[in-house]
């Protein structure tokens, strides 16, 4: 079993859910490839995709938390009588693009 899946269940509260840690689990080998490709490979212990340094370990389990809390990634929006439910991959969030951005090597 994958130890960050544990701190991903462990971060909404259901450390000892099975199905919870298998959820997370499935999950990270898509945060992690969506990290490795963003930072193309920096940040990974000899380009390893399963051993990411500290900081890039808290990114994938910050991106993953919010992945597997909500794994539909559905967003209402009301505004009177009007509402509306969109279901798109937010992405990275601001703390976590701070982070990844420190290892992302851009186009020369």
């Amino acid at each position: 079993m994958d130890p960050l899946a544990t701190k991903v269940a462990a971060h909404i509260g259901r450390h000892n859910d099975a199905d919870t840690i298998q959820q997370a689990s499935d999950h990270l080998t898509t945060i992690r490839a969506f990290v490795w490709g963003y930072t193309r490979g920096r940040g990974f212990v000899g380009r390893d995709i399963d051993l990411p340094v500290a900081s890039i370990q808290a990114v994938i389990v910050s991106a993953c938390t919010r992945l597997t809390a909500n794994p539909e990634q559905v967003t209402t929006y009301t505004a009177g009588d009007y509402s509306e439910r969109g279901a798109t991959l937010q992405g990275f969030i601001l703390p976590e693009l701070a982070v990844l951005n420190g290892y992302r090597r851009r186009a020369a």
